[in-house]
């Protein structure tokens, strides 16, 4: 859990095992719900897309 104060950002990071995901874009949402007599309620969700390719062996003649 993060507790942030008013105006404050963060960054998150986690790892993503990949290795049964399909080859492709895949959109990853982080949202949170709203606090207290919250009225901006526009940045309390972020979107990315994160591409999984094919993993080709370097040494592939």
């Amino acid at each position: 859990m993060v507790l942030l104060t008013a105006g404050q950002t963060t960054t998150l990071n986690f790892n993503w095992n990949v290795e049964y995901a399909s080859i492709g874009d895949h959109v990853l949402l982080a949202k949170t719900l709203p606090v207290n007599k919250e009225t901006n309620l526009t940045n309390n969700s972020k979107t990315t897309t994160s591409t999984v390719i094919e993993n080709v062996p370097e040494n592939t003649p």
